[in-house]
Protein backbone atom coordinates (compact mmCIF):
# COMPACT_ATOMS: atom_id res chain seq x y z
CA UNK A 1 0.00 0.00 0.00
CA UNK A 2 1.73 3.28 -1.04
CA UNK A 3 1.48 6.25 1.09
CA UNK A 4 -1.12 8.25 -0.89
CA UNK A 5 -4.15 5.30 -0.33
CA UNK A 6 -3.14 5.04 3.89
CA UNK A 7 -3.71 8.71 3.61
CA UNK A 8 -6.98 8.50 2.03
CA UNK A 9 -7.88 5.54 4.40
CA UNK A 10 -7.29 7.72 7.41
CA UNK A 11 -9.04 10.62 5.94
CA UNK A 12 -11.81 8.72 5.66
CA UNK A 13 -11.96 7.25 8.91
CA UNK A 14 -11.79 10.93 10.39
CA UNK A 15 -14.48 11.88 8.13
CA UNK A 16 -17.04 9.24 9.42
CA UNK A 17 -15.72 9.60 13.09
CA UNK A 18 -16.61 13.07 12.61
CA UNK A 19 -19.67 12.08 11.54
CA UNK A 20 -20.27 9.59 14.33
CA UNK A 21 -19.78 11.89 17.03
CA UNK A 22 -21.33 14.67 15.42
CA UNK A 23 -24.78 12.78 15.01
CA UNK A 24 -24.67 11.36 18.78
CA UNK A 25 -24.08 14.70 20.09
CA UNK A 26 -27.33 15.95 18.02
CA UNK A 27 -29.06 13.37 19.58
CA UNK A 28 -28.24 14.00 23.08
CA UNK A 29 -28.38 17.55 23.07
CA UNK A 30 -32.06 17.64 21.79
CA UNK A 31 -34.86 18.61 23.84
CA UNK A 32 -37.19 15.41 25.07
CA UNK A 33 -40.61 16.67 23.97
CA UNK A 34 -42.80 17.50 26.69
CA UNK A 35 -46.01 15.23 27.04
CA UNK A 36 -49.06 17.72 28.33
CA UNK A 37 -50.69 16.16 31.53
CA UNK A 38 -54.20 16.94 31.39
CA UNK A 39 -55.86 18.58 33.99
CA UNK A 40 -57.36 16.56 36.54
CA UNK A 41 -61.70 16.06 35.95
CA UNK A 42 -62.96 18.74 38.53
CA UNK A 43 -65.13 16.79 41.02
CA UNK A 44 -68.55 17.90 41.26
CA UNK A 45 -69.91 19.98 44.93
CA UNK A 46 -73.30 19.95 46.04
CA UNK A 47 -74.54 23.54 46.82
CA UNK A 48 -74.83 24.62 50.43
CA UNK A 49 -78.12 24.31 51.57
CA UNK A 50 -79.55 27.38 52.95
CA UNK A 51 -80.17 27.16 56.69
CA UNK A 52 -83.87 27.00 57.47
CA UNK A 53 -83.53 29.13 60.82
CA UNK A 54 -87.34 28.85 61.37
CA UNK A 55 -86.20 24.82 61.30
CA UNK A 56 -83.81 25.54 63.77
CA UNK A 57 -85.15 26.84 66.11
CA UNK A 58 -88.34 24.59 66.23
CA UNK A 59 -86.34 21.97 67.13
CA UNK A 60 -84.82 24.10 69.63
CA UNK A 61 -87.59 24.22 71.44
CA UNK A 62 -88.51 20.53 71.21
CA UNK A 63 -84.91 19.83 72.88
CA UNK A 64 -84.66 23.11 75.10
CA UNK A 65 -81.74 23.87 72.76
CA UNK A 66 -81.60 27.79 73.97
CA UNK A 67 -78.52 28.15 72.04
CA UNK A 68 -79.74 26.81 69.18
CA UNK A 69 -83.16 28.84 69.69
CA UNK A 70 -81.18 32.29 70.60
CA UNK A 71 -78.96 31.90 67.27
CA UNK A 72 -82.25 31.11 65.54
CA UNK A 73 -83.83 34.44 67.19
CA UNK A 74 -80.31 36.23 66.02
CA UNK A 75 -80.55 34.96 62.41
CA UNK A 76 -84.00 36.06 61.63
CA UNK A 77 -83.49 39.41 62.80
CA UNK A 78 -85.67 39.09 66.37
CA UNK A 79 -89.00 38.76 64.26
CA UNK A 80 -89.33 35.47 66.10
CA UNK A 81 -88.81 35.18 69.84
CA UNK A 82 -87.25 31.87 70.64
CA UNK A 83 -88.95 32.07 74.69
CA UNK A 84 -92.15 33.68 73.07
CA UNK A 85 -91.98 30.44 70.70
CA UNK A 86 -91.16 28.21 73.58
CA UNK A 87 -93.64 29.50 76.09
CA UNK A 88 -96.47 30.07 73.58
CA UNK A 89 -95.90 26.67 72.78
CA UNK A 90 -95.96 25.14 76.27
CA UNK A 91 -99.25 26.98 77.48
CA UNK A 92 -101.45 25.65 74.33
CA UNK A 93 -100.25 21.98 75.16
CA UNK A 94 -101.25 22.41 78.75
CA UNK A 95 -104.49 24.15 78.08
CA UNK A 96 -106.14 22.16 75.26
CA UNK A 97 -107.39 18.50 75.83
CA UNK A 98 -105.72 15.45 73.86
CA UNK A 99 -108.09 15.18 70.80
CA UNK A 100 -108.48 18.79 70.33
CA UNK A 101 -107.92 20.16 66.69
CA UNK A 102 -105.65 22.54 65.78
CA UNK A 103 -108.21 25.10 65.48
CA UNK A 104 -109.21 25.16 69.05
CA UNK A 105 -105.67 25.01 70.24
CA UNK A 106 -104.86 27.81 68.10
CA UNK A 107 -107.38 29.61 69.41
CA UNK A 108 -105.92 28.96 72.75
CA UNK A 109 -102.80 30.65 71.62
CA UNK A 110 -104.56 34.10 70.15
CA UNK A 111 -106.10 34.87 73.13
CA UNK A 112 -102.90 34.66 74.63
CA UNK A 113 -101.58 37.24 71.90
CA UNK A 114 -104.68 39.42 72.28
CA UNK A 115 -103.95 39.89 75.83
CA UNK A 116 -99.92 41.34 75.22
CA UNK A 117 -101.56 43.31 72.49
CA UNK A 118 -104.16 44.36 74.72
CA UNK A 119 -104.14 47.74 77.39
CA UNK A 120 -105.66 45.47 79.94
CA UNK A 121 -102.77 43.02 79.98
CA UNK A 122 -98.84 42.75 80.08
CA UNK A 123 -96.47 43.68 76.86
CA UNK A 124 -95.30 40.24 76.88
CA UNK A 125 -95.79 36.67 76.70
CA UNK A 126 -93.80 35.75 79.58
CA UNK A 127 -95.71 38.60 81.80
CA UNK A 128 -99.20 37.74 80.48
CA UNK A 129 -98.64 33.99 81.61
CA UNK A 130 -97.26 34.19 84.81
CA UNK A 131 -99.94 37.36 85.98
CA UNK A 132 -101.17 37.21 89.19
CA UNK A 133 -103.91 38.83 91.48
CA UNK A 134 -105.57 37.24 90.77
CA UNK A 135 -104.03 33.91 88.89
CA UNK A 136 -104.44 33.70 85.22
CA UNK A 137 -102.51 30.85 83.48
CA UNK A 138 -102.68 27.99 86.47
CA UNK A 139 -100.55 25.83 84.27
CA UNK A 140 -97.56 27.96 84.54
CA UNK A 141 -97.59 27.45 88.86
CA UNK A 142 -98.08 23.67 88.16
CA UNK A 143 -95.67 20.76 89.22
CA UNK A 144 -93.42 19.97 85.63
CA UNK A 145 -94.12 23.63 84.13
CA UNK A 146 -90.85 24.35 84.08
CA UNK A 147 -89.22 21.70 82.50
CA UNK A 148 -91.47 20.29 80.41
CA UNK A 149 -91.58 20.52 76.68
CA UNK A 150 -93.84 20.92 74.38
CA UNK A 151 -94.17 18.58 71.38
CA UNK A 152 -93.08 19.31 67.58
CA UNK A 153 -97.24 19.57 66.89
CA UNK A 154 -97.65 22.30 69.45
CA UNK A 155 -94.31 24.22 68.59
CA UNK A 156 -95.28 24.30 64.76
CA UNK A 157 -98.69 25.69 65.55
CA UNK A 158 -97.72 28.05 68.37
CA UNK A 159 -95.48 29.33 65.61
CA UNK A 160 -98.19 29.87 62.85
CA UNK A 161 -99.38 31.85 65.56
CA UNK A 162 -96.19 33.97 66.39
CA UNK A 163 -95.99 34.32 62.31
CA UNK A 164 -99.23 36.52 62.38
CA UNK A 165 -102.28 33.45 61.46
CA UNK A 166 -105.58 33.56 63.55
CA UNK A 167 -108.46 31.80 63.97
CA UNK A 168 -110.74 34.68 65.36
CA UNK A 169 -109.42 37.83 63.64
CA UNK A 170 -110.84 39.63 66.85
CA UNK A 171 -108.31 40.93 69.17
CA UNK A 172 -111.12 41.50 71.38
CA UNK A 173 -111.40 38.03 72.54
CA UNK A 174 -108.83 37.98 75.59
CA UNK A 175 -110.98 35.28 77.88
CA UNK A 176 -110.69 31.79 77.58
CA UNK A 177 -112.49 29.19 80.37
CA UNK A 178 -114.57 26.56 81.25
CA UNK A 179 -117.12 28.83 81.75
CA UNK A 180 -118.26 32.31 79.78
CA UNK A 181 -117.23 35.64 81.27
CA UNK A 182 -116.78 39.12 79.70
CA UNK A 183 -118.62 41.44 77.56
CA UNK A 184 -120.22 37.76 76.16
CA UNK A 185 -118.52 34.38 74.32
CA UNK A 186 -117.59 34.56 70.52
CA UNK A 187 -116.93 31.13 70.46
CA UNK A 188 -117.51 27.78 72.30
CA UNK A 189 -115.09 24.45 71.52
CA UNK A 190 -116.36 21.20 72.98
CA UNK A 191 -114.63 18.44 74.53
CA UNK A 192 -115.83 15.26 73.66
CA UNK A 193 -113.37 13.04 75.63
CA UNK A 194 -114.10 15.43 79.05
CA UNK A 195 -117.07 16.19 77.74
CA UNK A 196 -117.01 19.79 78.88
CA UNK A 197 -116.65 23.56 76.83
CA UNK A 198 -114.28 26.17 76.87
CA UNK A 199 -115.50 29.50 76.19
CA UNK A 200 -113.66 32.08 74.02
CA UNK A 201 -115.05 35.67 75.40
CA UNK A 202 -114.56 39.00 74.43
CA UNK A 203 -113.48 42.00 76.70
CA UNK A 204 -115.47 43.32 79.43
CA UNK A 205 -114.03 46.77 78.03
CA UNK A 206 -115.10 46.45 74.21
CA UNK A 207 -114.30 50.47 73.72
CA UNK A 208 -110.95 49.71 74.46
CA UNK A 209 -111.00 47.86 70.88
CA UNK A 210 -112.91 50.31 68.79
CA UNK A 211 -111.37 51.15 65.18
CA UNK A 212 -110.51 54.42 64.59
Amino acid sequence: MNITTVFKTLAAILIMAALFISSSFAAHSRPSEVVATPAPTPIPTATPKPIDWREVMVNAVCHADNHGGLDAEYALGGTIKYEDLYLLAKIIAWECGPNWTDQGIMAIGEVVLNRVASPEFPNTIREVLYQTDPMQYEPVWSEGWEDYLPSERYVRLALRLLEGERIFYDPSIVFQALFPQGSGVAYTYHDDDLNNDTYFCWTNYPDNYAVG
